[in-house]
């Protein structure tokens, strides 16, 4: 495989909502790049994307999926990101090293839930979108609904670059109407044949290649001027001005697609990589002072982790795109984060499932690499001397929030570990765990051990009052909570299978507990004037 540069590099991130065919997409995407020879499905499980037992057993994206294709002499890096927004994470680290969002959308279903949330969050991390309309082959596909649906709802207005002749069960062709040619495609493995606009359709193409014209003039001076002065625009000014509407967000061209039969693939590809922004024209990352690190390969390497997997046999796999620089194989870079040494013994381009071994990356580049030491999710590797850490990625707050219960009592420590090393506590599955079974041990009997002596507000006597009770604990971290409480771990005692912990616990909390169980009650009985007769009744107060 060759080294790809900057300039010959496109980072895309497939967004929309469940079941648009994303997934189908990335795969016919891989096809035309000859990354794989055969096309696999949703429905057999063997798609290159969906690639774990969870997502086949749930026919869906979990994961975001890292893979690549290579087209017209260029590299397509692609994200296949989960449509539900229980996992809207991925999104979020995605966007960071993606530089478009192509939005799919499911032409019997229209903009949906999932299409307006996912446009939302490109809204807010200011990504721009090229949209396509995909299982246009859908007995209940409706290309014009669907259409108004983003006109009415999307913050970024379509324009038009292809529309569907014969959508439904029979959909083999649609016209572009940038080429202003009819394509007919004669199998399901993306084979097309080229055709003249037929003149029943040829009015209506002319006036959308007018409607993309005026578009894309907008956004320059000088082909606004040449469209005044002819009347139209040439293919190369059109992708010229569409260019500049796309990296500013202002316009969403529309393509037609099914994934599933590989219709459209190749002019989407072709499209991206004409008019999509790349490493060298999207915005440049930032470091955490505010200064913008450009994709030059001439300058100490860079690199960003945007993800960390673990994978059986393999163990730790790191994810990164290199956002300056070149990486070679057998390079040391710097953790800015913990200024350890970390060496990539070996750099892989991804395709899904499948890696392919590489010996370099260059800048705008994304791969993957294996066993780090001590490095995870949103860490910035960089060159000896470089000095630059890299804005992380923000996440969304989590959805939801479950117990954990060890199966067998004594291994709460071990799972926690083994959370905390998945998680790192850098991505939206933040790992806050409740030990069930050690909550049950915890259940402590307390009880003061000297009396607190008072004078009755109302009765004016001398009283000495003791207090017992229970104090039951729920502990996400039971090494920092007793530190913090205690003040070391010397003492608590854990035993084989946790025998000894809770007599440890509880010696180590009592006196803690006493004390300050004397000091409040005896200053919130004076405080609420409160008779000695009535202190039951003001007890969940005290």
């Amino acid at each position: 495989m060759k080294n790809y540069s900057a300039k010959e590099i496109k980072n895309i991130v497939l967004i929309g909502a469940p079941g648009a065919g994303k997934t189908t997409l990335a795969e016919a995407m891989a096809f035309e790049g000859k990354v794989i020879d055969r096309r696999g499905s949703i429905e057999n499980n063997n798609t290159i994307s969906d690639n774990t037992d969870i997502e086949h057993e749930y026919k869906r994206s979990i994961y975001s999926t890292t893979l690549f294709t290579e087209f017209m002499d260029r590299k397509l890096n692609i994200i296949d990101c989960p449509g539900s927004d229980d996992f809207c994470g991925s999104l979020f680290s995605a966007f960071k090293v993606g530089d478009v969002g192509v939005m799919v959308l499911n032409a019997q279903n229209g903009w949906e839930v999932g299409s307006e949330l996912q446009s939302r969050y490109a809204r807010i991390l200011n990504k721009p979108l090229i949209g396509v309309v995909n299982q246009l082959d859908g007995d209940k596909a409706n290309y014009e609904a669907t259409l108004d649906g983003i006109r009415a709802n999307s913050s970024v207005k379509p324009v038009i670059v292809q529309y569907p002749v014969n959508q439904g069960s029979g959909f083999d062709s649609f016209i572009d109407v940038l080429m202003m040619k009819l394509y007919k495609f004669v199998d399901e493995n993306g084979k097309r044949e080229e055709y003249p606009i037929p003149e029943s359709e040829m009015e209506r193409a002319q006036a959308l290649n007018q409607e993309l014209a005026e578009a894309a003039a907008v956004y320059d001076d000088a082909l606004m001027e040449l469209y005044f002065e002819k009347g139209s625009l040439t293919q190369d000014d059109i992708r010229a001005g569409l260019k500049l509407g796309v990296s500013k967000r202002d316009i969403m061209p529309i393509f037609c697609a099914s994934g599933k039969r590989d219709i459209g693939t190749k002019r989407l590809m072709e499209f991206i990589i004409n008019v999509g922004p790349g490493p060298l024209k999207a915005p440049a990352f930032l470091s955490t002072e505010g200064e913008e690190i450009l994709a030059n390969d001439n300058e100490p390497a860079v690199v960003f982790v945007f993800k960390s997997q673990l994978e059986q046999h393999i163990g730790e796999i790191t994810y990164f795109r290199v956002v300056r620089g070149k990486v070679t194989e057998g390079m040391e870079l710097v953790n800015s984060r913990t200024g350890n040494k970390e060496k990539l013994s070996q750099l892989f381009a991804v395709a899904g499932k499948n890696r392919i071994k590489v010996t370099e990356l260059s800048a705008g580049d994304i791969g993957c690499t294996v066993k780090l030491k001590g490095t995870r999710t949103n860490d910035t590797l960089a060159a000896a001397g470089a000095h630059v850490k890299v804005e992380p990625i923000v996440f969304p707050e989590p959805r939801y929030r479950a117990a954990v219960k060890a199966k067998e009592q004594g291994d709460e420590e071990k799972l926690g570990k083994l959370l905390n090393k998945t998680t790192n506590g850098e991505t939206p599955f933040h790992c806050e765990v409740y030990f069930i079974n050690k909550t049950v041990q915890m259940a402590i009997k307390w009880g003061t051990d000297s009396k607190v002596r008072f004078l009755d507000p109302i009765l004016g006597i001398p009283l000495e009052i003791g207090a017992c009770g229970e104090l039951n604990l729920a502990v996400s971290d039971s090494r920092k909570l007793l530190i913090k409480l205690v003040g070391t771990m010397r003492g608590i005692a854990w035993g084989e299978n946790g025998v000894g912990f809770t007599k440890s616990i509880q010696n180590s909390f009592r006196p803690l507990i006493s004390t300050a169980v004397k000091t409040h009650l005896s200053s919130a009985i004076k405080a609420g004037n409160i008779n000695l007769l009535e202190i039951d009744e003001h007890m969940t107060q005290l």
